[in-house]
């Protein structure tokens, strides 16, 4: 265990074993919703995400990685992604960022749904890690 992991233990102070027992940690995604631009000009949304405790602390002593994804429901030929090989977020300290491009064509109604999945058997002393997503409707 790390120093840093050790004395945010220690900060609790005696309700640390408590506060251990709540479950389960959550993974945020801001903004949760977004709106593309119709059309056919490319787009870029940034993501930011959070992973926090059940009492809205971010878990500033976490680091680790997870599975990131992008699913896209178009009427047209719209596609949207992470990046060239990106299907992850890093977390630092609790929190990091992921980028979604957009590009083609979007029409009305069209959606980006960017999932940050914890089911990749994470967990924190033993609690679940509840997922999240942000998506992207164009107006």
């Amino acid at each position: 265990m790390s120093m840093e992991f050790l004395n945010k233990l220690a900060s609790l102070g005696d309700d640390w074993v408590s506060n251990l027992a709540k479950s389960p940690c959550t993974l945020a995604c801001s903004p949760a919703t977004f709106a593309p631009p119709a059309g056919t000009t490319g787009w870029t949304q940034k993501v930011a995400v959070t992973l926090s405790d059940p009492d809205g602390n971010v878990c500033d002593w976490f680091n680790g990685t997870f599975p990131a994804a992008v699913a896209v429901v178009t009427a047209g030929d719209g596609t949207a992604t992470l990046g060239s090989g990106v299907n992850t977020v890093t977390l630092s300290r609790g929190k990091g960022h992921v980028t979604i491009t957009g590009t083609l064509t979007w029409a009305a109604a069209d959606t980006a749904t960017l999932t940050i999945n914890a089911s990749n058997t994470q967990d924190i002393f033993g609690r679940p890690i509840v997922a999240a997503t942000s998506v992207g409707t164009v107006p």
